[in-house]
């Protein structure tokens, strides 16, 4: 399995970054979650066919989140998509995003792409062969998931918006890559509390209780002197820590 950083800024962009959203792809399939900026191009820009996506997994109805939803099944609809669209997410993220669709009337246009909404239900969603996903609950501000991802070997697990957990999800252990959102530094960390995020060392000190191999931080502030404070905080805690570069696969490889 492979993840691709799209954009990694939290809810305000930068000249070099719009906001978080990432790919991951099994090798047979691949899956978009969260959905910002431009997603078409910016999985053209990836090296993948947006005609080919699998799946769209949504963490939480925050419009950095979601807000390019219509955009990328409108252009799935232009590109004469026939095969149907699963949106994964919860009940009330799903609602946001059917809602949003509707401001632009997309489901009354003719021969519009199937969308399949998929509420997670506590049980693990099949994309394709053994790419499965599995939500679990984080702590931010409103109702939000985080996501695992499996091809039956490689484990990875992305935290979404949230405050540092009381305890680490099962989901999360032993992941050969942990992506972990993370919104400053220690300094910041009571007004982070508030906003429903995290600090780079809390991210850091997630990874070491989850026994995760790897930390990459997203969901970060626009100032670069920031983000390298952060990646100084968080690797004094867990080493193998790194800050995400756009359009690069992260391999997870296959485990031992």
């Amino acid at each position: 399995m492979k993840v691709i950083f799209l954009g990694s800024q939290g809810c305000l962009q930068s000249a070099s970054s719009g906001n978080t959203s990432l790919l991951a792809d099994s090798g047979g399939a691949f899956v978009l979650v969260d959905t910002s900026g431009a997603p078409a191009q910016l999985i053209r820009q990836a090296g993948y066919d947006p005609i080919d996506l699998d799946a769209v997994i949504l963490t939480h109805a925050h419009i950095d989140h979601m807000y390019a939803l219509p955009s990328l099944i409108h252009n799935l609809w232009i590109l004469k998509r026939s095969k149907p669209l699963r949106i994964i997410g919860s009940a009330a993220a799903l609602e946001c995003a059917k809602s949003l669709c509707n401001v632009f009337a997309l489901f009354q246009k003719q021969n519009m792409v199937p969308i399949q909404w998929t509420v997670y239900d506590g049980k693990p969603v099949n994309i394709e062969g053994s790419f499965c996903a599995d939500l679990f609950d984080v702590d931010h501000t409103i109702p939000t998931c985080g996501i695992f991802l499996t091809d039956g070997s490689a484990r990875f697990a992305y935290s979404a918006d949230t405050r540092v957990l009381k305890e680490v999800p099962l989901q999360m252990f032993d992941a050969d890559l942990l992506v972990h959102e993370a919104g400053g530094t220690v300094f910041d960390e009571a007004l982070l509390e508030k906003a429903g995020h995290s600090s780079a060392r809390q991210a850091a000190m997630t990874a070491v209780k989850a026994h995760a191999k790897r930390l990459i931080l997203c969901h970060l502030p626009p100032a670069l002197e920031v983000q390298k404070d952060m990646a100084a905080e968080a690797c004094a805690v867990f080493p193998n820590t790194c800050l995400p570069v756009l359009f690069t696969p992260y391999d997870i490889g296959i485990r031992k």
